[in-house]
This record gives structure tokens, sequence and C-alpha cells, in this order.
């Protein structure tokens, strides 16, 4: 593993310093043993366990991995066979690395947003401890939240995250999850549509257009149908005269086909008779979703479960289903959105901000109920 470092740096293993130095081009630290070997060019520094780089200027980007400039210090330990690199960063450094991976070349509003959305999420996970076994807070992919560092750091998110620091949502319970997506495609979920939980106080279903008006109860299959179908022209992620970027804009309304053949193999059941949604929930996700084959029936749960089956980009879709014979021989699902559906539609937001939206205004778009609250 090679580091590459800026400026000056301290090199501390298993507590003791080796190295404090101005000028440090470049450390590699590789497994030996049962250990950890911290190499200067040629010249070995130490061995170890436990690998500290600390730079003198905590507030630059001053180490890079992989070519990729990362504030704070690093941390290297053994994990198993691997090495384990830990990046130990101030929470304001993290929620811009955050936010440039999701909605760097948003506009400044979005990009306040996108800022303050993280914040809340990051502070209210920090709580649940999800990798303490593992010894780190977050990882770096989409289980946690996708972080890339400095990299491609702007002034634009410098600014915005100067004028949002420390903001954060809230409800009557603290800092709310403030979880987010891609693409709605017209309507946002609720918490409930989507995860075994109640109803969350500021994650609640909106129609993504302006005006207030109430999200449509689209539990039934006419309702749902008629929606993606005949998609409310105005939402604000709407990809029709889209100010978004091009790459989001095939996933306001999207069709994914499969054969007979191979439904039968992802279900399980042999070959299909029947495909059908057994549970739809108020904002039209999909809760659960049957199949029936020569070898049985199968229920397929819950949204993401149901994603991740049939290879879906959200869980917002109708069935359109062709047979011959008794069996399936195709079937067309016909979606709206990527992603889970629940808080801010980044692309929404990101047309919101083009039309003069201002940040708390999206932020009340997207999250009813909820509150801004300076945190520090």
């Amino acid at each position: 593993m090679a580091v590459e470092t800026v400026g000056a740096v301290r090199v501390v293993v298993d507590g003791n310093t080796v190295l404090d130095s101005p000028f440090v081009p470049q450390l590699t630290i590789s497994q030996r043993m049962n250990g950890l070997v911290v190499m200067m060019g040629d010249r070995e520094l130490a061995r170890g366990r436990e690998v500290k780089i600390l730079p003198t200027a905590m507030h630059q980007a001053s180490l890079k991995w992989k070519g990729c400039p990362y504030y704070g210090a690093f941390e290297c330990s053994l994990r198993g066979s691997s090495v384990q690199l830990i990046n130990v960063v101030p929470l304001e450094d993290y929620v811009r690395g955050v936010a440039q991976a999701e909605i760097g070349d948003a506009p400044i509003e979005a990009v306040k947003a996108q800022l303050v959305v993280i914040r809340s999420e990051v502070i209210h996970k920090l709580n649940l401890r999800r990798h303490a076994a593992e010894g780190f807070d977050f990882c770096t992919d989409n289980h946690c939240m996708a972080y890339r560092g400095a990299k491609d750091e702007n002034q634009n998110l410098i600014e915005a995250s100067r004028a949002t620091a420390g903001l954060v949502l809230t409800n009557r319970n603290g800092v709310l999850d403030a979880v987010f997506h891609c693409v709605c495609g017209g309507v946002t979920a609720g918490a409930e549509d989507v995860w075994s939980s109640p109803a969350i106080e500021g994650l609640s279903s909106v129609l993504d257009c302006s005006g207030n008006q109430q999200a449509p109860d689209l539990s039934s299959e006419e309702a749902a149908t008629n929606f993606i179908l005949n998609p409310l022209r105005g939402s604000f992620c709407d990809s029709q005269n889209a100010v978004y970027p091009r790459y989001a804009q095939k996933y306001f309304r999207w069709r994914k086909e499969l054969s007979g053949e191979e439904l039968s193999k992802l279900a399980g059941v042999g070959r299909v008779t029947e495909i059908f949604v057994k549970e739809r929930r108020r904002s039209g996700r999909v809760r659960r979703l049957q199949v029936i084959g020569e070898r049985g029936t199968r229920v397929f749960e819950k949204e993401l479960p149901i994603r991740n089956a049939f290879g879906l980009w959200s869980g917002l879709f109708i069935l359109q289903v062709y047979k011959a014979g008794g069996w399936v021989q195709r079937v067309e699902f016909v979606g709206a959105g990527n992603g889970h559906g629940v808080g801010l539609c980044q692309m929404g937001a990101w047309s919101m901000a083009r039309q003069g939206y201002s940040f708390e205004r999206i932020l009340q778009h997207y999250y009813p109920g909820a509150r801004l609250q300076k945190l520090y």
C-alpha cells in the first residue's frame, strides 16, 4: 500500500514516533509475517501492528492514496490477511467528501441542501456504530455513503460547506436520519413504505412538484399504473426538458425486460405461470411480489430485496406480463425513479436550485415537518 504525502508528516508505529519530517514523498506499508512494515523508498522505518500517518497541516488534503487526496490522518492495521486503511477525518471534511461524490457539480443551493442532509445522516448514524467491530465508523460504498476524500473538490463546494457548517435537520426525536436518493420518479416514498418502521416525522411521501400538493395514494394497481404511464409533467425530476445531468435522465421512467427463462432462474420456482404485485404501499413502492411456478410459489418482500432480485432501479414499478400456453413468456417491469425514494431527490433538488429555490426551501419540500437547526 503506497501513501503519498504533501508537506510535513509524523509517522507513529505502535505508539512510537519513527519519523517526523518536513518532506516525505511516499511511504509504503505492507504485510510481513504477523505485522506491518513501513518503508520510505528503500529504507525500512519500522515494523509493528499499527501505523499512523499524521500530517502537520490537518486542514489541508496532505495525504494521497491511489491518487486521491484526503484530509486528516491515516491509520493502518492488519485485518486478516490484508492491510486495513482508515481515514481519520474531521466531520466537516468527511461531509464535503461525500457531497462531492454525490452531487458536487450541482448548483450551489442544491449542494448546500445535500451537505445538510449528509451531515444529518452522518450524525444520526454515528450512534448506530454499524462498523464498530471493524474499528471504523463508515465504509466508503453505498452501504454507508460514497466517499472519495478531497478528489475534485471545487470552490462551489467549499463555499457551500462554509455557509451550512453545523446545520442539521431534526425532528422531535433528535437529529433526523436524512436519507437521500438519485431520482424519485415524481413522488418520494415515506420511510414506512420502504423499511420495517413506523412513519417517521420528516420522512413522509411528497409529490415532487411545486404547490405543496398532497402525495397521491398509489397503493392500488390502477393508480400506480396511471401514475407511471402518464407522468406528472412539472415534476422537479421530470426528464422532459431536464436541467440536471443527462446520465440521470433515464431514471425518471424506465423499462426492464426479462424472458420467461430468465424470470424462472431468478425466482427459482421452475417455469413461471404467474407474477404479480401482492402488496403496494401508498407511494406506489412494491412491498411484496409473488411468483408462482411449476415447482411452487415464492414471495419477494421489501423494497431493496425485490430490486436486487430482479435488477431494478427502484421499487416503484408495474408489471406487463406476456403469456402463451399458460406460461409467462416475457415480463416487463415499467418503473419510475432510481433508489429507495425516501427523503431528498437529488435530481429534483438540482432542478429546484436551477429554478431559484433556496436550500432551505429545498429541504422543506423533501423533509416536511423537519426543522433546520444549528448544531455547532
